[in-house]
């Protein structure tokens, strides 16, 4: 492979989508100064964004990535990756999303576009000082929605903002859960994460938390001037959702308990699931509904 192809492959570039339906009810939410230009502009900015951010976290922990057995085959780890590659890969992503805001976005989109990279950047620093770093990563994915409507040069409204507190806790709902397969080397580290600091069960019980604020938010969303019967139709399977990844963490983690770290502990979760598959659709839901009430006007 390619020094391209690895830094595409190690960043996942194809979860990138993840954010874009939020993204894109926000834009609905303040559809004024709307372009296909803009909207293009947007989408942009938020994959370099996600590529920068990706890269420069991969190249602050490629040492801890190396001692770690669920990341040492990430290329910078093994050797299979160039540092000074990467390097050039996240100045490009970052120049590109500036450049962009600056061509493109409004004026307070393009003054703040350094401040939001640095709010990315500094993300994997977290872990290293408190256990508040999924919260922080679920604030840097509520960015977007706040982002689309600073682009757009229009007012933050409470759906908005609505929004993005409910993606903070989904995301940090779900990334408690695939940090309990790491909880063995984070201690071992030195590092912080929600399940170090409160054992598995205590970080189950929190990521429910998480889920259920975010349940709430998505409802208000649903309750607002954009939002109608088909957002709040929509609410019914995200929340199914969100049970069955709950339920599918607690199914996986009945052997761990307080603070067994043991390798056949470690071994017997199965999160892949819960993290991605149960998660997956939830934004894609979302909009599906606000799209029908945008266009049917129930």
């Amino acid at each position: 492979m390619t020094q391209v192809q690895l830094f595409l492959s190690d960043i996942k570039i194809k979860h990138s989508f993840f954010a874009l339906p939020f993204a894109a009810i926000a834009c609905l939410i303040a559809a004024q100064g709307l372009s296909w230009r803009r909207v293009f502009a947007i989408l942009v900015c938020m994959v370099a964004a996600r590529s920068f951010a990706m890269g420069f976290n991969r190249i602050l922990d490629y040492d801890i990535d190396g001692v770690v057995e669920r990341t040492m085959h990430r290329p910078l780890a093994n050797g299979k990756a160039s540092v000074w590659w990467y390097l050039l890969f996240v100045s490009v992503s970052g120049l590109l999303f500036v450049l962009t805001s600056l061509l493109f976005l409004s004026p307070s989109a393009q003054l703040l576009s350094p401040v939001v990279l640095i709010g990315l950047a500094v993300y994997g620093l977290f872990k290293r000082f408190t256990w508040f770093a999924h919260f922080y990563l679920g604030f840097c994915l509520a960015m977007a929605p706040i982002a689309v409507v600073v682009a757009l040069g229009q007012r933050l409204s409470y759906s908005v903002v609505a929004l993005s507190v409910g993606i903070m806790f989904w995301t940090a709902g779900f990334d408690i859960i695939y940090s309990l397969q790491d909880r063995r080397d984070d201690l071992a580290l030195g590092l912080h994460s929600v399940p170090v600091r409160f054992g598995s069960q205590g970080a189950l019980f929190i990521s429910n938390l998480c889920y259920a604020v975010c349940l709430v938010c998505f409802l208000i969303v649903s309750l607002g001037p954009n939002g109608g019967m088909f957002s709040k139709i929509a609410l019914a399977p995200i929340a199914v959702l969100l049970i069955g990844s709950a339920w599918d963490s607690h199914r996986n983690v009945t052997g761990i308990k307080g603070n067994d770290t043991s390798e056949s502990a470690k071994k017997s979760l199965d999160l892949g699931k819960a993290f991605f598959s149960w998660n997956v659709f939830i934004g894609f839901i979302l909009l599906g509904g606000m799209l029908l009430d945008y266009f049917s006007g129930i």
